[in-house]
């Protein structure tokens, strides 16, 4: 079964692991059907629910897969960039919450002729008999946020679309920040945002 994590707005490995807890199981079939050989890259899109106090800033897409049969699984990280066509896309209305947002982010298209060239050797190699096991899909980000962050539960919620038909559905729901981290930190990891 390939393995996809959609890694919150702090970059530690200790929210891989959380992540993984918080797949709601309906998500988990539609996790298992991402396959290089049919998805337009193009059309992935990656979406985040945070507090409005919060903004996403650098985002990254790493796909990790074979390409040949010896060695570790490839791995590619390519940067992602806000969507301006989906900034609120429609089936995600259902999952707002007062006092959130929602972002959605696409490979950027610089970023996509490699992209491609590595959908490629996945795909090649897979039709020479390669073993289609072990691969892993993962987003990542930086946040900064407005002014001090929210007393309370810091909840954010990711989401994925492999492509047009099927829309969003989540990864991650509801996971909070602070549960994962102490205070000093979670100020650390998510700056104040340049005026």
């Amino acid at each position: 079964m390939s393995r996809i994590f959609l890694i919150p707005l702090i970059a530690l490995t200790v929210l891989i692991f959380a992540g993984c807890s918080r797949t709601p199981v309906s998500s988990i079939y539609k996790l298992t059907q991402f396959e290089p050989e049919t998805v337009d890259l193009a059309e992935l899109r990656a979406a985040v629910r945070v507090p409005e106090e919060l903004r996403p800033k650098q985002v990254t897409l790493i796909i990790g897969a074979r390409t040949h049969d010896t060695g570790p699984a490839q791995k590619q990280m390519f940067f992602l960039e806000p969507d301006p066509v989906q900034s609120n896309p429609p089936n995600l209305k259902k999952e707002a919450k007062p006092g959130t947002r929602h972002y959605v982010f696409r490979i950027a298209p610089g970023d996509m002729p490699q992209a491609e060239r590595f959908r490629r050797e996945i795909v090649a190699y897979r039709a020479n008999g390669g073993s289609k096991g072990g691969g892993s899909l993962s987003v990542g980000a930086d946040a900064c946020r407005i002014g001090q962050l929210p007393a309370g539960r810091l909840l954010l919620t990711t989401y994925l679309k492999f492509d047009g038909r099927h829309g969003y559905f989540p990864v991650v729901r509801n996971i909070d920040m602070r549960s994962l981290v102490d205070e000093n930190t979670l100020r650390e990891k998510i700056p104040q945002c340049p005026a």
